[in-house]
């Protein structure tokens, strides 16, 4: 089971194309341990842990420390951070820590003091960057050279835009073929993530499905992405371990669209959550004309 830990939803920064709303970004609330610990003593074997916010370098070190030390009562692998990188705080040096970059280059506050530290840090990073229509209509051939010149450069992924509920940018999903298919073809594919999503789905072994993915919101609960009726993104809470396995098996059954049902790659696609609404605009958020090109291409 891979766990997305989210300890709060305060940031110090306010991106355009956030998926958390004004009061969101402003609340005070962390996550209680206690219902940190219950709910991890709910999960099956847990293979991966992911911390991230809101902005997680806010958290004080104390509270850091002691949400790691519930981790590590069921979880003994490296634990991933994602983080605006803004504040460099002391624990992203710990060992057993793995710093994940959100970055759209100028396209997010600060963005000259985020690239210094990211050139600065003594750890690998990974750089995520959120591909939204502003990032898209960029120089591609200068990102990826700003990209290349970070020396710690473990991976790179570009990760979908989504409309959700604090911000609607409309349907991407064309675009976004285009974009990553400049990145497969312009970054090291050793480093690019996105490389090693399609070889998972042209070896079938990617699960795009929610069943190994939950999510634990700063109230406690359990949370899976889910969709409202305008198809915006949003957290679905879940009271217990036991109504995450039946939304998880509504999903395989009711929740599909006719697009995905038909599809040959239902199951293993690209998809980070399959949408009510699919094919909108002849491109699905599974990006199967990627996965077609992926497998075209010359070997």
């Amino acid at each position: 089971m891979i766990v997305s830990i989210n300890p709060l939803y305060r940031c110090n920064f306010r991106c355009a194309n956030c998926y958390l709303t004004e009061d969101q970004l402003r609340s005070r609330r962390v996550l209680d341990l206690t219902h940190l610990d219950h709910r991890l003593s709910e999960l099956p074997e847990i293979e991966a842990v992911e911390i991230y916010g809101g902005e997680v370098t806010l958290l004080d070190q104390t509270y850091v420390h002691d949400l790691k030390g519930v981790v590590r009562r069921y979880y003994d692998g490296p634990i991933s951070i994602t983080t605006n990188f803004y504040q460099m705080s002391e624990w992203l040096y710990d060992d057993d820590i793995d710093v994940n970059v959100s970055y759209d280059f100028d396209h997010r506050p600060h963005h000259e003091q985020v690239f210094t530290n990211m050139l600065v840090f003594s750890r690998p990073i990974n750089v995520i960057v959120l591909a939204t229509p502003e990032v898209m209509a960029g120089d591609v051939d200068q990102q990826i050279e700003l990209i290349r010149s970070l020396a710690n450069l473990n991976s790179v992924e570009i990760k979908p835009y989504s409309p959700n509920q604090a911000n609607d940018r409309g349907n991407t999903n064309n675009a976004f073929v285009e974009y990553v298919k400049r990145w497969v073809m312009g970054f090291p594919n050793s480093q690019l993530r996105n490389t090693a999503l399609l070889n998972d789905v042209a070896d079938g072994v990617r699960n795009a499905f929610s069943d190994d993915h939950v999510y634990i919101t700063p109230n406690g609960n359990f949370g899976v992405l889910e969709f409202d009726d305008a198809d915006r993104e949003f957290f679905l809470e879940l009271p217990d371990f036991n109504a995450y396995l039946e939304w998880t098996q509504k999903e395989k059954h009711t929740l599909l669209s006719d697009v995905c049902r038909s599809c040959e790659f239902k199951g293993t696609c690209l998809t980070e959550h399959y949408r009510r609404k699919e094919g909108l605009d002849g491109e699905c958020s599974g990006y199967k004309s990627l996965i077609e090109w992926w497998l075209a291409r010359p070997s």
